[in-house]
């Protein structure tokens, strides 16, 4: 562990960053006024070879996962009205805006 001051960092700084990135040096610290400050690290690339099958076997998907899906599409569709919401002095008002005539009516939040 190497430990520069403030003035050195800046001054040498890509110096720095070579001797973190060719693995001469683990970490520097960095000193404000004599007192530890700031430690540096090189970033090492991760392992992401073992992401993809991570959870294989640990549990089950139903056969049935699917069966919700044309429920949701309707949920997400909608009627061709939109929400809007906004925090007023009574609470959370919602209104109900219907996008041919922006006609608004009050909707109490659920």
């Amino acid at each position: 562990m190497q430990t520069v001051s403030l003035f050195d960092a800046k001054t040498h700084l890509s110096r720095i960053v070579e001797t973190l990135l060719s693995g001469k040096e683990q970490e520097v610290v960095i000193a404000r006024h004599g007192k530890p400050a700031v430690r540096v690290v090189a970033v090492r690339p991760k392992d992401v070879s073992l992401r993809i099958g991570l959870a294989k076997g640990q549990f089950k998907v139903p056969a049935d996962l699917d069966a919700a899906n044309p429920e949701i599409a309707k949920l997400f569709a909608g009627t061709g009205h939109s929400v809007v919401c906004r925090g007023g002095l009574r609470g959370t008002e919602c209104f109900r805006q219907r996008p041919w005539n922006r006609v608004r009516d009050v909707v109490t939040p659920r």
